[in-house]
């Protein structure tokens, strides 16, 4: 069976909602990045989560933020087949969420 790759562009996870996905459109994505950013820097202790200099993968990631936190995923093929956010209110974002080139780069195997 083959799987389906997914780019990894930008989540913005408001009041705990948990979705994630590829989001096609430059425009729909720049704006869930700088809702993703509001969220994040409405929160006094947010802090920056890097995939995989921090943590190695992205649930990883995801399992070691709280509320408001950010989650920065670098280019490369992530081999996780399920994301849960836990009903955490974070933001999930690629390096460089503005460019398709990164975005692309990004992929959940």
């Amino acid at each position: 069976m083959e799987s389906a790759k997914k780019e990894l562009s930008v989540e913005c996870l408001p009041d705990g909602m948990q979705t994630w996905g590829a989001l096609s459109s430059p425009t729909l994505g720049a704006i869930a990045a700088i809702a993703g950013l509001c969220l994040a820097c409405s929160s006094a202790q947010a802090r920056v989560v890097h995939v995989p200099s921090d943590y190695a993968g992205i649930q990883e990631g995801i399992d070691a933020a709280t509320a408001g936190d950010v989650v920065i995923v670098a280019p490369g093929t992530y081999l996780e087949h399920q994301i849960d956010f836990r009903g955490k209110a974070i933001a999930l974002i690629s390096t460089a969420p503005f460019d398709s080139a990164t975005v692309a780069a990004t992929v959940i195997d």
